[in-house]
Order: structure tokens, then sequence, then C-alpha cells
């Protein structure tokens, strides 16, 4: 079971010591059981709420079972399910932040791959329901896929679920993911400070549907918000293209390029004639400019989405599902040039 310890910090002890009473009587007095007075249930009440104690919901489940005489499944194995035949480092990281946040909350977890073609379906569902696990954080599928096509994996109503993804149309679990359209905003205000005039959003078609459009989303927000108040600034979202992105650079004073992607050497030097901002900084690569994105803290959220779920033995998909967006932190870099 989940270490409550890490989840409370006061207890139905602390309460009983305070009041000099039995652990027993201050439990019967929250849960508005008999044999306890009116009077001595609000001194239990107001004792509680001054001491800040909150219930923890797998303990009053675990118990609401036994007293009904039905047995409570183990909630406390968890499984991060990989969708990358190898490592991936962008999604290590995450898995890194889920799996400390499990072990500080008691949680046993394991990583299982998912070969596409081998781990899914019935096979997939035999293989964590016989390893006890009802709690699972799903990274994105590393194919393409209908949202009917994924849901025929695995029977989710066996499951709590969270997932690392911003792609708001996939499988119905509380989601997690780091938020483009503050990376887009905080890159152009960046840019503006370091003193660039023209600004351009590299765009790659791939990433649009995966982004849900919203570092486009940010980048014209600010568009409008610079032009109207600053004059001298040009705004462009530009194909990702040798050709196109050379002779822009060429025409324009002080440029500067937003991209997810490596941008190819050019006819021109960078930081001289124009700049870089990664929208997401490469791994690998702390010396360029842009946003580091928090990918631990991504892997932390979703356990704890996943932790609350499965506290409460909600399985399946949630009626309304939680959106979390994580926001990354702007570091400097030697790919523009600092005024």
């Amino acid at each position: 079971m989940p270490n409550s310890s890490l989840r409370n910090e006061v207890s139905l002890r602390d309460i009983a010591a305070k009041l000099g009473v039995n652990v027993s009587t201050v439990s019967r007095a929250l849960n508005n059981q008999p044999k306890v007075s009116a009077a001595l249930r609000a001194r239990v009440l107001e004792t509680a709420n001054t001491m800040g104690y909150r219930p923890n919901p797998y303990v009053t489940r675990h118990m609401e079972e036994m007293r009904r005489g039905q047995r409570l499944p183990n909630l406390s194995n968890v499984a991060y399910l990989n969708f990358f035949a190898k490592k991936n480092p962008h999604y290590q990281r995450v898995i890194n932040g889920a799996k400390a946040r499990a072990e500080q909350l008691g949680y046993h977890f394991q990583i299982v791959d998912c070969d596409e073609k081998e781990m899914m379906g019935a096979r997939l569902e035999r293989v964590l329901l016989s390893r006890g696990i009802r709690g699972i954080i799903l990274s994105p599928p590393s194919w393409e896929s209908t949202e009917a096509e994924v849901k025929l994996q695995l029977d989710w109503s066996h499951f709590a679920g969270a997932i690392v993804t911003l792609n708001q149309s996939e499988i119905g679990y509380d989601r997690v993911y780091i938020d483009p359209y503050f990376s887009a905003r905080e890159c152009v205000n960046q840019a503006i400070q370091l003193g660039y005039k023209s600004i351009f959003l590299v765009d790659v078609p791939i990433l649009n549907t995966r982004l849900n459009h919203l570092h486009k989303a940010g980048f014209l927000v600010e568009e409008d918000s610079f032009t109207h108040s600053q004059q001298g600034l040009h705004f462009e979202i530009i194909e990702c293209c040798d050709t196109v992105i050379t002779q822009k650079l060429k025409r324009f004073e002080k440029p500067v390029l937003l991209t997810y992607v490596h941008i190819p050497e050019l006819a021109l030097s960078c930081p001289q004639d124009y700049g870089v901002i990664y929208l997401t900084k490469p791994i690998g690569q702390a010396d360029v400019c842009g946003i580091a994105q928090k990918k631990e803290v991504v892997g932390q959220f979703c356990m704890d989405l996943l932790a609350q779920r499965l506290s409460r033995g909600e399985f399946g998909f949630p009626s309304e599902p939680k959106l979390m967006a994580v926001q990354g932190v702007w570091e400097l870099g030697n790919t523009v040039c600092k005024s």
C-alpha cells in the first residue's frame, strides 16, 4: 500500500494525543459514527480542522472495504508503458521524474516496453494484470493511429492512468504536457529584449498536429501585441526549407529563428548574421539558446494524478479528465547575440 505518512502530515494519532482520547474515538467522530457525543464530535472536528488534517482516501476506502468484508485489490504497483523501441532521451527524463515520485509515495514502479507488434492488446493486458498493475502512465505512441484504433488495444476500465501528451484527442485519461504556447510567447519576448527586429517561426508540418498548433497560437498572440505597441518589428511563419530561410534572413533586419528542429548550416553566420532560439532545447546541447523543458516535472505530475485516481479507486476514463501544462525555463546561449 502507498506510504500514507507522505500524504498526511497530521494523523489520527496526533489528533487523539491533542485531545487526550483514544484513536478509535477520533476515527468514530470523524466518520460520524454513534457512541460519540455531539460535544466531543464537535471538538474532534474543530481540532482536526485547526491542525490541518486531511484524510487519506486510499486508507478510507480500504477500511470501508474491510468493514464490508470485501478485499481491496493491490493498487501499489504502477507502470510506465514505453512505446519507443529504444530509450528515448527526451522521455527518459520523464520516466526518471515519475519513478522518483512513485517511490516517494510508496508505489512500486516499473517500465513495460511495449513493442508495437508483440506487446499489445490482450497480451499486454495479461502482463499488466498478472503483475498486479492497475495504474499506468503512457508515453506518446511512436506511430500515427486514430483514437478508435488506440482504444482497442486495452480494456481501459481495468486501469487508472495518465498520459504524457499534448494531443487532446487521444485516450481519455488525465494528461500532462510541455506547454508550447508558453514557450513560443516567452521566446518572442526574449528575442525582442535581445534586440532582434525580425522574428521568424519555423513551421514543421509534422509537429503542428502533435502540438495542437499551440506554438503558432502563442507566436500570433505576441505578434498582435507587439505590432500594436512597437514599430519596426516583423513577424512571420516560414517554411522549414534552407532556401526559404536563407532568403528571409538576407532580406530582413536583425533576424532570429524560433524553431523546434535543428537548423542546418546556412550561407550565413550564426549568431553574427542571425539568431536561433530553440522552443525546446535539444538534448546534449546546453550551450544553445532557448527553453529548457522540465521533463522530470512532467513525470512527477503524471504520477501525482495517477496516485489521486488510484487512491479513490477510479478506473477507466474519468468523466472530467485533467489537463496540466508544464512551463519550461528560458536560458541564454551562444546561438544569439547578447545586447
